[in-house]
C-alpha cells in the first residue's frame, strides 16, 4: 500500500495466527480462521488507529457463486466495534438484483443499477449490523453466473449523520462525484468491468488508494476492484478509476462515511527514500495536516516499531501546513521489515490529537541489486545515423548513484565513466563509428557497487546502406497529442494511418500547420496484413485529445504485421512515425515479453533497436523512397503477441520538382555570329503538401 493510505495491511499477516505480536488488539482474527476457506481474507492494520477517524476494523473479498439465482456466504463474525458493515458486489451476465440481506437483515442503504447490459454491480451497508458469530451475507441476482463480493468493517462511524452517496444507483462510467459536508470522512469505492484478468488492472486515482487488488478470478470472466481513503477537508471529492483491460458493462459507486468526532486534525505523511533505508541510514518524515477545529501545534512519529523512540518531534516548514525532520535508522534495527509508524498531530482545541499510518521499510544492506538488466542486451548493430537508448535499474538502499560507462571494442574489460550518463538511461540520438564498443550501467549506494551486464554494439557505415535509418525510442507519456504530433520541423504530413477494423478515419487537430491529420483505416493508402485481426483497449495514454488517445489504444494484434505504404513519390525523403504499444497491466518491461522492433522486411540486417511495447515510446524512421511502395515489418521477439496501432508518414524537406514555362527555341544563326537562347522555369506554388489520398 502506498505510505499516505490510512488504510494498511498487517504488516505480520503472513504470519500464523498464534504468532502475531501480542501488543497488537487483534484478538478478532481469532474469530475468522474458520472463515478463509475459498475467501481471500486480506488483513488491516488494527493497531494504533485514531479515535477520531473512521476505523476500517478489516476487510475481505471474495467469489460469490449462485445456487438457484442465490448467493450465500456464511459464517461471518464481525467485530463487536463494528458500527457499519459495508459490501459490494457484482454479478455476472446482465440481470437484476432481488433482495440482500446480512443476518436475515435488509441493508440500511442499497445502490442498485438493474439496467440490462449496463452496471452489473451493487452496493448495500448496514448501519449497527449483528456482530453475534454466524452471521450469512444472502445475495438474490436473476443469473446464475459467479461474482464477486467486497465488505468493509467499520468502527468509529458517526451513524447520526446521513451516509453520503455517490448516486441512487451505480454508475455506468469510470468517474463520479461525491460531496463531503465535514471534516475526516472515510471514502469507499467500488468498480467493476465484465473483462477477465488475472493481474491488477483497475486501478483507482487520486484521493483513493486500492486495497489489496482486482479480483479477475471468477469462472465466468469479470474484474472488481475496491479503495478508500480519508478525506478532511468538506467538498466535491471526484472518485475515478482506470481499467487497463477494457470497460464492458462498467459500474462504478462511492460511499462517505463521517468519523465521530470530526473535528480532530487529520495527517498524511511519507516517507523518503520511497523504498526505505538500511539501519544507520537517514530518511526523512514528511506530514501534510488537515487541521479540524484548532490550530496544529505540533506532529510527531512513533519510531518504535524499529528501535527508535516513541515520540520524534517534525519542524513545521514555511507551509503551515507540512511539517518535516530527518531521522536515522537505529543500527540494531531488524531487516528486511516493513511496518508502520504513527504520525499524531496535536492541535490547540478538543479533540486534541489525529493519526495517521505511514508504512516504512527497513531495507538489508547491500550494494544495489540488479532490477532490470542492460537492454538492448547482448550483441546489437546498427548504421552510422541511427540511434539507440540503454536502460538498466537497480534497487536496494538509497540513494542509488548511476554512471554509464563504455569499454572500446577492442577491450571489453576495461571500463570508463560516460560524462553526464548518470541516468538510469543513457541515448545516442545519432551513432558514428567512435560509438562503437561495450555499455554497461554502473551503480553504487553506502554499501558497495554493482554493474549491468555489457552490451557490445556494432555500427556499420555500408555498404550495402540500409533502407531505413532508425532513431532511438522515444518516450512520450507525459506528452499530449501536440507535443506528440507537431515537434518535427521542416517536414509535412504525407498520411497517417490508424489499425482501425472499417469504418471512418479519425481526424486528430491539433497546432500545426498542415493539422488536422486524418488517420485512414487499411485499405486506403496503407494496408496491413499477417497479423491476426483488430481490437481496442491496449493503451492507457491521455494524450488530451480523445480522437488520439483512441488512435493509441486500436490495434492490429499478433504475429508479424507487414506495413504496405503506397502513392510514395521516388527520390523523396519521408520520416515515418511509429506507434506500436500494449501497457496492459501486467506487461511492464520488467517482465514483459512484448518486445518488438521494426525493419525493413528485405533486409533482415535493416532492424531498429527492440523496446518493450509497454514502454510507451514511439519510433522514427527515415528514407528515401525508391519506389512507389514502400513496406515496414514489425517484428515481435520472444513471442507471437504483439500489436501495430497507428504510424504517421512526413515528407521531409518538400520541395516539388520545377517544372519549365518556357522552353528554349531553335534558331538559326551564320558562323561567328552571337547567338541568344532562353527558357523560363518555375515550381509548383499550388502544391502545399505531399498528401497521400
Amino acid at each position: 500500500m502506498k505510505t499516505s493510505n490510512l488504510i494498511v495491511r498487517d504488516p505480520t499477516q503472513s504470519q500464523p495466527v498464534q504468532s502475531r505480536r501480542p501488543s497488537l488488539p487483534c484478538w478478532w482474527v481469532r474469530r475468522w480462521r474458520g472463515f478463509l476457506l475459498s475467501v481471500v481474507f486480506l488483513l488491516m492494520a488494527c493497531g494504533p488507529a485514531s479515535a477520531q477517524l473512521v476505523n476500517v476494523v478489516g476487510w475481505t473479498n471474495g467469489i460469490l457463486n449462485f445456487t438457484a439465482n442465490v448467493g450465500t456466504v456464511g459464517g461471518w463474525a464481525l467485530d463487536p466495534s463494528t458500527t457499519v458493515f459495508v459490501v459490494g458486489l457484482y454479478g455476472d451476465n446482465s440481470s437484476t438484483y432481488g433482495a440482500v440481506t446480512f443476518g436475515g437483515v435488509a441493508p440500511d442503504g442499497f445502490m442498485n443499477n438493474n439496467a440490462v447490459g449496463q452496471s452489473r454491480m451493487a452496493v448495500a451497508y448496514w448501519i449497527n449490523p449483528n456482530t453475534t458469530a454466524g452471521q450469512s451475507l444472502v445475495v438474490n441476482y436473476t443469473s446464475p453466473n459467479p461474482g464477486y463480493y467486497w465488505a468493509y468493517q467499520l468502527s468509529g462511524v458517526n451513524t447520526n449523520v446521513p451516509v453520503l452517496q455517490s448516486g441512487a444507483t451505480t454508475s455506468f462510467a469510470a468517474t463520479t462525484s461525491l460531496t463531503t459536508t465535514q471534516y475526516n470522512t472515510l471514502i469507499i469505492s467500488f468498480y467493476s468491468v465484465n473483462n477477465g484478468t488475472a493481474v491488477n488492472a483497475l486501478t483507482p486515482n487520486s484521493p483513493l488508494f486500492q486495497c489489496g487488488s482486482t479480483r479477475g478470478d471468477a469462472a465466468a470472466g469479470a474484474s472488481m476492484a475496491s479503495a478508500t481513503n480519508n478525506v478532511f477537508a468538506p467538498g466535491l471529492q471526484t472518485i475515478s478509476w482506470n481499467s487497463t483491460i477494457g470497460t464492458a458493462n462498467q459500474g462504478l459507486a462511492a460511499l462517505g462515511f463521517v468519523a465521530g468526532q470530526p473535528g480532530a486534525p487529520g495527517v498524511l505523511a511519507s516517507a523518503t527514500p520511497s523504498g526505505g533505508a538500511a539501519p544507520g541510514q537517514a530518511f526523512t518524515v514528511t506530514a501534510t495536516t488537515y487541521p479540524g477545529v484548532g490550530t496544529v501545534t505540533n506532529v510527531s512519529v512513533n519510531l518504535t516499531p524499529i528501535g527508535g523512540s516513541a515520540a520524534n518531534n517534525l519542524v513545521q516548514s514555511s507551509n503551515p501546513s507540512v511539517w518535516t525532520n530527518t531521522f536515522v535508522v537505529p543500527g540494531g534495527a531488524p531487516y528486511p521489515l516493513t511496518t508502520n509508524f504513527v504520525v499524531t498531530a496535536t492541535q490547540n482545541t478538543q479533540p486534541l490529537q489525529g493519526s495517521g499510518p505511514l508504512q516504512f521499510t527497513v531495507v538489508t544492506p547491500a550494494p544495489p541489486a540488479v532490477f532490470q538488466d542492460t537492454f538492448p542486451s547482448n550483441f546489437l548493430t546498427l548504421y552510422v545515423g541511427e540511434g539507440v537508448a540503454y536502460s538498466a535499474s537497480f534497487t536496494g538502499p538509497q540513494p542509488i548513484y548511476y554512471n554509464w560507462q563504455y569499454s572500446p571494442p577492442s577491450d571489453g574489460s576495461t571500463f570508463t565513466n560516460i560524462p553526464g550518463a548518470t541516468n538510469g538511461t543513457f541515448t545516442i540520438p545519432s551513432l558514428g563509428l567512435g560509438n562503437a564498443g561495450y555499455y554497461q550501467l554502473m551503480a553504487s549506494n553506502a554499501f558497495g557497487t554493482t554493474v549491468s551486464s555489457y552490451s557490445y554494439l556494432i555500427v556499420n557505415s555500408g555498404p550495402p546502406f540500409p533502407t531505413y535509418l532508425w532513431g532511438a525510442p522515444i518516450s512520450f507519456a507525459t506528452l499530449n497529442a501536440d507535443q506528440i504530433l507537431t515537434n518535427f520541423p521542416g517536414t509535412y504530413i504525407a498520411g497517417a494511418l490508424v489499425a482501425k477494423n472499417g469504418g471512418s478515419p479519425i481526424t486528430v487537430t491539433n497546432s500545426s500547420a498542415d493539422s488536422p491529420i486524418v488517420f485512414a483505416v487499411p485499405g486506403t493508402w496503407a494496408s496491413l496484413s499477417g497479423g491476426a485481426g483488430y481490437f481496442a483497449g491496449v493503451n492507457t495514454n491521455q494524450t488530451g485529445n480523445a480522437n488520439f488517445n483512441t488512435c493509441l489504444n486500436d490495434a492490429y494484434i499478433n504475429n508479424t504485421p507487414l506495413i504496405t505504404m503506397s502513392g510514395l513519390v521516388v527520390g523523396q525523403k519521408y520520416q515515418v512515425q511509429l506507434f506500436g504499444l500494449d501497457d496492459r497491466s501486467g506487461l511492464n518491461p520488467a517482465s514483459s515479453a512484448r518486445f518488438v522492433t521494426w525493419s525493413d522486411p528485405n533486409n533482415a540486417n535493416d532492424t531498429s533497436e527492440g523496446f518493450a511495447m509497454s514502454a510507451n515510446v514511439y519510433m522514427l524512421g527515415t528514407f528515401t523512397a525508391t519506389n512507389t511502395v514502400m513496406a515496414i515489418q514489425e517484428n515481435t521477439l520472444n513471442t507471437s503477441s504483439g500489436n501495430f496501432n497507428c504510424l504517421v508518414l512526413r515528407a521531409v524537406g518538400w520541395t516539388p520538382p520545377p517544372f519549365f514555362v518556357s522552353q528554349p527555341a531553335n534558331t538559326n544563326v551564320f558562323l561567328g555570329n552571337n547567338v541568344f537562347l532562353s527558357a523560363m522555369a518555375a515550381g509548383d506554388s499550388t502544391i502545399a503538401s505531399p498528401t497521400i489520398t
